[in-house]
């Protein structure tokens, strides 16, 4: 298995995303694990400031959890110390 690349924190999800992937079965966890090892369906010009960010920058995935579902969004902040889980329309209350 390979190494994360990064912290998590402390990890949250918001009420109405938590509500997406238990209406598909899907567990958090599996996002939390895909957000440490792979940016997903971000495109490559997108991939590159999570590559580059190393402890300066926000890191941000996506992921269709259904061919059918909006993306959830998985973002570690800038100190590491937290990664939220949350679906596209909650992004702009998250920002600090």
């Amino acid at each position: 298995m390979r190494k994360p690349l990064f912290p998590l924190g402390q990890c949250l999800i918001t009420p109405c995303a938590k509500e997406t992937l238990e209406s598909l079965g899907m567990e958090p966890a599996v996002l939390l694990q895909r957000h440490q090892l792979d940016w997903s369906e971000l495109c490559k010009h997108d991939q590159v400031p999570n590559r580059e960010a190393g402890g300066d920058l926000r890191l941000l995935s996506t992921y269709r959890v259904n061919p059918n579902a909006i993306p959830v969004l998985v973002i570690t902040e800038e100190d590491r110390s937290s990664t939220m889980i949350l679906l596209p329309e909650e992004y702009e209350f998250a920002r600090p």
